[in-house]
């Protein structure tokens, strides 16, 4: 297994652990939160190098500080008596699950990726024939390599699971008017 397959392994497993401990939140869970923290820090940290190497300074800062921010929070779990806190730690574990679950699933599933952008670009071609604005459909959708475009139906790679963002906008699909011509939006 490569290591770039780990890594959203290991996000998920901080997610799930969250989850869990998110829904034992009426008894003790902490450990389970606190494993969940670590990899959720660990997951991001470990992505931060693609954003240093695309040079998005601002991503990059702010996934390295999660592994000592989870780390902080990690031990705060163990270490708060106070039930104000308490109670938000809780609602930060199911935050960050079901926030970052969905995203997970997205970013590393492509058919869930393609879907919903079919599903968006769908809701924004309706509205436009509802409008009056156009007749407005969906157009090819499109998967950015490390060769260039391809056409989702003649892309080869894995459609259940990629370890690796293919491109800063792998899948995009366009609006097409009812003449052919493109309206200019391309949805990611």
């Amino acid at each position: 297994m490569e290591a770039n397959s780990v890594v959203p392994i290991i996000g998920a497993i901080g997610l799930v652990s969250l989850a869990i401990s998110w829904h034992m939140r009426s008894r003790e869970s902490a450990r389970i939160a606190q494993i969940g923290w670590l990899c959720v820090g660990v997951y991001f940290f470990l992505g931060s190098w693609n954003y240093q190497e695309k040079g998005d300074l601002i991503l990059t800062v702010m996934s390295l500080s999660a592994l000592p921010l989870t780390i902080g929070i990690a031990r705060w779990e163990t270490n708060t008596l106070d039930l104000r806190a308490r109670k938000a730690l809780n609602w930060a574990r199911g935050a960050m699950a079901y926030a970052g679950g969905p995203y997970l699933l997205i970013s590393h599933v492509p058919w869930l990726n393609v879907l919903a952008i079919w599903f968006v670009a769908s809701q924004v071609a309706l509205f436009y024939r509802i409008s009056g604005t156009g007749d407005i459909h969906l157009g090819e959708t499109w998967v950015e390599t490390s060769s260039g475009k391809v056409t989702w139906d003649n892309w080869d790679g894995n459609r259940w699971f990629s370890s690796e963002t293919i491109g800063e906008f792998p899948f995009q699909t366009e609006l097409v008017m009812a003449d052919g011509s493109f309206i200019g939006i391309n949805f990611v």
